[in-house]
């Protein structure tokens, strides 16, 4: 094995070229031109992900949903009561019924 050694010269100036280095410094505006820039961003488009829902858009699909749940609710109220009518059982009786209940005593 032949190692070659660098001479302790060589290995000195590499060291001491170190020793006159100093702290790199930003430009004193980057700060705040980056919070500038980072603030930009949000004001102009909102939150991230959600810069396509308008208001008028998110009215519009809440006030859908209320219809439809509005709806749902009286065509269900509607279909229990005709269910009652036909059946003529009371409401504690259809409950007995579905879940399997007897009404025997011991």
């Amino acid at each position: 094995m032949n190692k070659k050694f660098l001479p302790q010269e060589e290995i000195d100036a590499v060291l001491n070229s170190l020793d006159d280095m100093q702290r790199a410094e930003a430009n004193p505006f980057f700060y705040t031109r980056l919070k500038a820039r980072m603030e930009s961003r949000y004001s102009d488009k909102g939150i991230a992900g959600f810069s396509w829902i308008k208001p008028s858009f998110a009215f519009a699909v809440l006030a859908l949903l209320v219809v439809l749940n509005v709806f749902t609710i009286i065509n269900k109220k509607n279909t229990a009561e005709q269910e009652g009518t036909k059946n003529n059982t009371t409401l504690s009786e259809q409950v007995a019924k579905d879940y399997d209940l007897s009404n025997s005593t011991y």
